[in-house]
């Protein structure tokens, strides 16, 4: 049986890792209650909620390190001889060349009209939440008023476990674009790249329900409204990686 064209190994991949990063994004924290209940002892099992929110980002952090490891050890064993190849490259350049190939392979920053898209798209989620909010900060919103101490460490808990998910919502998003890169071939649709934009970001918006919904946001309109905004921060952003997630986490914390 003939494989499909959109099966390529680069969408396989990507697919592989989308589903995996959703998996643990909804698996995880379904391990870090029973774990939570380990530590009952602490004030009565008043703090489980707190250890709940704070195994989640732990048992994230721990996966996200595990699959960098993983993937590193994947690309070496599959490609040993071009690493070999590329140290002995090194060794024989000189240290004028290795300067001037360093000073290369810099990413060069963003284009002003691209920062200036970005600080436009995080100024108007920031509105409109706040509008929403009666002009509070987000993250003193969110803690609330005449909180008692557990319930304070419970919403910081929940904090910590947001800035982690982001990690994972940037994730998700580039192998969602990954994934609509090889399907623009498939439909034929080579010129059109906004459309391998709009795949990315309706694939990314599959994840933005289950968000909204499994962790009850009471913004959940709002919320996806964001998500849609996410696959724009990436493109203004030139699919870099750090600076995608830092915008995604400022607007989803604040």
């Amino acid at each position: 049986m003939k494989k499909p064209i959109v099966l390529t190994g680069k969408f396989t991949e990507n697919l592989l890792r989308y589903v995996l990063y959703f998996l643990l994004v909804a698996v995880t924290p379904l391990l870090a209650k029973p774990t939570a209940t380990l530590f009952d002892w602490v004030s009565y099992g008043q703090l489980r909620v707190f250890f709940t929110e704070l195994f989640t980002a732990i048992f994230w952090l721990l996966e996200f390190a595990a699959l960098i490891l993983i993937e590193n050890a994947i690309r070496k064993k599959l490609s040993p001889q071009t690493e070999e190849s590329t140290a002995e490259e090194q060794e024989e350049q000189s240290p004028k060349q290795k300067k001037a190939k360093r000073v290369k392979e810099q990413v060069p920053p963003l284009a002003m009209w691209r920062v200036g898209a970005l600080t436009a798209i995080a100024a108007v989620c920031i509105l409109v939440i706040s509008a929403q909010i009666r002009f509070e900060v987000k993250p003193f919103y969110d803690i609330g008023e005449k909180v008692t101490g557990y319930e304070l460490l419970d919403k910081i808990g929940a904090i910590v476990r947001n800035v982690v998910k982001c990690v994972w919502i940037t994730l998700l998003l580039k192998a969602a674009y990954a994934m609509s890169e090889e399907l623009l071939p498939f439909l034929k649709a080579q010129d059109k790249p906004w459309l391998g934009w709009l795949l990315a970001g309706a694939m990314l918006m599959l994840f933005g329900v289950y968000d909204v919904l499994v962790w009850k946001n009471p913004f959940a309109v709002t919320y996806l409204l964001f998500y849609a905004t996410f696959t724009a921060v990436y493109y203004f952003a030139e699919k870099r990686d750090v600076k995608t997630y830092l915008l995604i986490l400022f607007i989803y914390i604040f």
